[in-house]
């Protein structure tokens, strides 16, 4: 049975940096690593990024980020329904126009909904 590698925590932090970064290798390389240098940062990320386990790091931090901001904007979205049931006219309107923008987030461009395990969330009416 072979042993699992289990990355570093230099290299758990140039995983989560990556996902911070939106996939840019060697901004969480200058993050996590002791360079100031782009040219070595990006070497040390395409080193990194050629490993399972630091993949699989890369993975779960963005399985982990997604659910949080899932989670979170549920939390808001909770809060602007409370606000159109018992709000003002001002909350109603602003809370109006934040579900609207959160429909939208879960709408593909040919308005199909998207799929959240987090969210159940239906999309306006289109005219």
């Amino acid at each position: 049975m072979t042993e699992r590698i289990k990355p570093t925590f230099k290299q758990q932090e140039f995983a989560r940096e990556y996902v911070n970064s939106k996939g840019n290798g060697t901004q969480a390389a200058l993050k996590a690593y002791d360079t100031g240098d782009p040219m070595v940062a990006s070497v040390i990320a395409y080193e990194n990024l050629k490993k399972p386990y630091i993949k699989e790091a890369i993975e779960f931090f963005k399985r982990e980020t997604k659910e949080l901001a899932d989670e979170g904007l549920q939390e808001a979205i909770a809060h602007a329904r409370n606000a159109l049931a018992r709000g003002g006219e001002k909350q109603q309107a602003e809370a109006r126009k934040f579900l609207l923008e959160a429909a939208k987030l879960f709408t593909s461009p040919n308005n199909a909904p998207r799929e959240s395990k987090h969210l159940h969330l239906t999309a306006p009416e289109r005219k």
